[in-house]
């Protein structure tokens, strides 16, 4: 009989074949890096399909969405100096009710965000205003600097009122920004580009809740509804490598609302960057990567004898296998990477001892629902914060629970916080989550690009349902571009939290208490 074959056959191709047949290979798969495509002669062109998906786990099927018919979607790779085109295509034919601001509304609407890439928030780049509905398209066109940083980063939907429901069901992919050759000292060039390990957290409960509230008539779920936690659209994969074998791994969270943190015991791990941003000094030596929703870590990895190891989350939110790590082979003589300093562009210079050209307090606080400095989300014209282009901001974080920060565009570097092995002084991130009633205190240049500039929480069934908010850079030797502080927000009005959502926040809460 020629169908057992066949169904071998099946079973032992990539991944991205899976997709075609819209299906997911699962628990224990060999580790399969998503479907890549590279710029040639400083040009990167793509298609971008967001498109219905059904994902098959094992014990659970769900109807979702997801980039090109593959969780993640292709991983995009390029250079600085590149230009960047995705066409991107909204395959939705389903209903879209309206809803109202601030709750989860049109689930067939979405955009695409760049995350973490230092770009202009105005069409055709990073525009997160842009509405794109379903069957129609748009031709984003990214001009990279070219002096940005090499680094990791991500991309995926981010339109106000359905974010969670894309992302959270696995619609997102992976960027990378090459590093130069001769740019790295030799034992870490000879890693290459490294693995990518896109983790990700379908919490199918949380979903179904998200789904049936906006008026989607896709999302479901059938068989054990358990949350999901997926490592490039598998369960549990195997990576192998060599006793001895140093590897780099670029590490993305694509996560909606937990945090992961991951370990991998007897096995050595070398920090290299954060948030797509080389530390100041590295490597470092850690023991945690420690991935809010929207982080990435790249790391360097090696373990000494052959054997079977874990790579898990342990932290009170995500406990979990997410893959094995099999050592075998002959092994390597390698040695400890040696310190060194990646030079590092001029959006990127040294803050810590620059004297900042303004301040200002970022306040959050609140769970499915919450608030930037008490006010909600209302439009993208509203402004909390005026800032000078080419200048040095310094902004502090606190509120009274734990919430992951990021801000669009422009890096931030700590300049003081409860420091621990992972988070330091002087480190860069564009996503970080912050103690609840604790205070980090960070600054940024506010280079290259006038324009909005987006803040939120990134647990983002917060972000969705208004906690949100917008600062402006504005060129000021242009006398046409002007910013005013919007002083008349409407306050946050009290609301019910399902009960999940305050789950979630209580949960982080205690989480971010490990640090």
């Amino acid at each position: 009989m020629l169908w057992p074959f066949l169904l071998c056959l099946l079973w032992a191709t990539a991944p991205t074949a899976w997709a075609q047949f819209g299906m997911t290979k699962t628990t224990g798969a060999d580790y399969g890096a998503p479907p890549t495509v590279t710029s040639v002669s400083g040009k990167l062109d793509a298609v971008l399909d967001f498109d219905y998906h059904t994902y098959s786990g094992p014990s659970d099927t769900v109807k979702t969405r997801a980039m090109n018919g593959s969780i993640p979607g292709p991983t995009f790779v390029f250079s600085a100096g590149d230009t960047v085109r995705i066409l991107f295509r909204n395959k939705m034919t389903g209903p879209n009710p309206a809803g109202v601001m601030n709750e989860y509304r049109t689930p067939e609407t979405t955009n695409l965000h760049t995350h973490g890439l230092h770009v202009s928030s105005l069409s055709p780049q990073d525009n997160v205003k842009l509405e794109i509905l379903p069957g129609e398209e748009y031709q984003y066109e990214y001009q990279i600097p070219k002096d940005h940083l090499p680094g990791t980063h991500w991309y995926h939907p981010h339109h106000h009122g359905s974010t969670a429901l894309h992302v959270g069901g696995g619609a997102f992919g992976v960027l990378i920004v090459q590093d130069p050759a001769g740019t790295l000292p030799a034992e870490v060039e000879a890693m290459g580009m490294g693995q990518v390990l896109c983790f990700s957290h379908m919490g199918t409960r949380a979903l179904t809740e998200i789904a049936s509230t906006s008026g989607d008539t896709w999302f479901s779920v059938t068989g054990a509804t358990q949350d999901i936690v997926l490592l490039n659209g598998l369960t549990k994969p195997k990576l192998t490598m060599q006793p001895g074998e140093w590897q780099r791994w670029r590490m993305v969270f694509a996560g909606v609302d937990e945090a992961l943190n991951i370990v991998l015991n007897s096995c050595e791990l070398q920090l290299l960057a954060k948030d797509g941003v080389y530390l100041t000094s590295l490597p470092r030596t850690v023991t945690t990567i420690q991935l809010p929703p929207g982080g990435r870590a790249d790391v360097a990895v090696r373990c000494p004898t052959a054997g079977t190891y874990t790579l898990s989350s342990t932290n009170r939110d995500i406990t979990h296998d997410l893959a094995t790590i099999s050592v075998t082979g002959t092994a390597v003589a390698s040695s400890p990477l040696a310190t060194f300093k990646y030079p590092m562009p001029a959006y990127l210079t040294d803050l810590l001892n620059t004297a900042a050209n303004a301040t200002f307090a970022l306040n959050i606080n609140g769970g499915g629902g919450c608030s930037v400095n008490n006010v909600a989300f209302t439009s993208m014209t509203n402004y909390l914060s005026c800032m000078e282009l080419g200048t040095v901001q310094e902004w502090s974080f606190q509120g009274q629970n734990a919430h992951p920060i990021h801000i669009h565009v422009n890096p931030y570097q700590i300049t003081s916080i409860a420091a621990d092995e992972y988070h330091q002084v002087g480190d860069w991130h564009d996503t970080l989550l912050t103690s609840a009633g604790g205070q980090v205190t960070v600054r940024f240049r506010t280079a290259d690009f006038p324009g909005p500039v987006v803040i939120h929480c990134h647990i983002l069934a917060h972000e969705d349902r208004g906690c949100m908010g917008l600062a402006y850079i504005y060129n000021g030797s242009n006398a046409n571009d002007t910013c005013v502080v919007s002083a008349a927000l409407p306050l946050l009005a009290p609301r019910s939290v399902p009960f999940w959502a305050a789950l979630v926040a209580v949960v982080v809460t205690i989480a971010s208490g490990s640090r």
